[in-house]
């Protein structure tokens, strides 16, 4: 809906599809749709709306909420949203703003549940995956490019010191870098 040319009809004609809640709590996308048309109606008219869009979000979001069905739906989001930045973690693992705290902002979803969702989706927790997307991507700099220092391959590969790369280098693969390369 047009929000610049609406009419008390097409108002009503939301507010009938509200009625109709056992479809929209089975199809949360539409019932996403008919809240986003009803909240612009309501902001762009909030005079000649409040009351009838008001009372419609309130009943629409209640049900849905009750039904589960915006759990599912928002799971759903969140799992791509999560698919994406664990390709991000994969592509850019150097990237130092790759933070728990970041992603879930991302996610539009607080640090916990971001965490808990990420470990259910990949099987790790975010840290847990950044450090083996990082210790990858250092192997892959070790052999292919045995030219660069330690310290040159933690700064390429997201670790904040040649020590601490060295340390979970070893506590991941159970050698040194140094065993690594003589292989």
């Amino acid at each position: 809906i047009d929000p610049s040319n609406v009419d008390n009809s097409q108002i009503a004609d939301l507010i009938a599809k509200v009625g109709e809640i056992e479809k929209l709590v089975k199809n949360p996308g539409e019932g996403e749709a008919i809240f986003s048309s009803l909240l612009r109606l309501w902001s762009r008219y909030p005079e000649n709306t409040f009351p009838e869009c008001m009372q419609a979000l309130y009943s629409l979001y209640g049900q849905m909420l009750r039904s589960g069905s915006l759990d599912k739906y928002y799971a759903a989001n969140i799992r791509n949203t999560i698919l994406r930045i664990k390709e991000n973690m994969d592509h850019h693992p150097e990237d130092t703003g790759l933070t728990a705290e970041a992603m879930a902002r991302e996610a539009g979803v607080s640090e916990v549940y971001f965490r808990r969702v990420f470990k259910a989706t990949v099987g790790q927790s975010p840290n847990q995956y950044l450090i083996s997307a990082r210790l990858n991507r250092a192997m892959t700099l070790i052999v292919n490019a045995p030219e660069l220092s330690l310290e040159q391959i933690a700064e390429l590969s997201g670790f904040s010191t040649g020590s601490y790369l060295s340390a979970s280098f070893k506590q991941h693969f159970n050698m040194t870098i140094r065993e690594f390369k003589r292989r």
